[in-house]
């Protein structure tokens, strides 16, 4: 374990007392892992009494890792962001810290360890997938659009449609769907021809009205995209 710290101007006996303090606490918060409350021994207690209430900063799931940082909030006049990692074979969390405040002396806790049998990553990627990222009703592992754009209406380059940015059963708004779009054209009128498509499917299902169509279309052929 690898403890770091960061002083800036005096540091009174008052302050390295309470960095003291704090730092044995995460220490043993992590170094001291509850088997009956989690199968991962990298995170004290499961993965929920980890995080708790803390509003998490993001939560990414890949091939061979998964990644969840949380904002712990501000203690001792220290920001501090938690992190827990994992991939097929080894675990890790952190706790880093960084002054808000001149002559605050922060600290930032490591520690990692293996795991051969990859039950840490699991627990995280189930953990993310039980998530709803972008707050938009629709768990993680059941949304194909986990970062919806949420604007309430379809605004494309800055021009506002003034039409509703309808979120759709699989967890995507319409807005996502025509950014899908403007990452695949190669050029203006192809961003211009599938933003045509998509309406024209939205509007035979009843989702938009002819009028919502075109100015939405309007939208699109102003933009500078791509």
């Amino acid at each position: 374990m690898a403890v770091g710290i960061e002083a800036k101007g005096g540091i009174t006996m008052k302050n390295m007392v309470l960095y003291s303090l704090f730092t044995v606490l995460v220490c043993l918060m992590f170094v001291l892992p509850n088997k009956a409350f989690s199968q991962c021994g990298c995170w004290f207690s499961g993965i929920e009494n980890a995080v708790s209430d803390d509003p998490i900063i993001s939560c990414n799931v890949s091939e061979s890792s998964a990644t969840l940082i949380v904002d712990k909030g501000i203690i001792s006049g220290c920001k501090n962001t938690l992190t827990l990692r994992a991939n097929s074979d080894s675990c890790g969390v952190s706790n880093n810290s960084s002054p808000v405040e001149p002559g605050v002396a922060c600290a930032s806790v490591g520690l990692g360890g293996i795991d051969p049998e990859g039950i840490c990553i699991a627990d995280l990627e189930d953990f993310c997938a039980s998530l709803d990222t972008d707050g938009d009703g629709i768990p993680n592992e059941d949304d194909l659009c986990p970062d919806s754009i949420l604007d309430e209406t379809i605004i494309i380059d800055g021009c506002d449609s003034g039409v509703e940015n309808l979120l759709l059963e699989d967890g995507c708004t319409i807005s996502d769907l025509i950014v899908e779009i403007a990452d695949e054209a190669k050029n203006h009128g192809k961003f211009v021809s599938g933003v045509a498509h998509l309406l024209k499917g939205l509007k035979k299902d009843g989702l938009i009205s002819g009028k919502e169509k075109g100015a939405i279309q309007s939208c699109a052929a102003q933009s500078d995209i791509p």
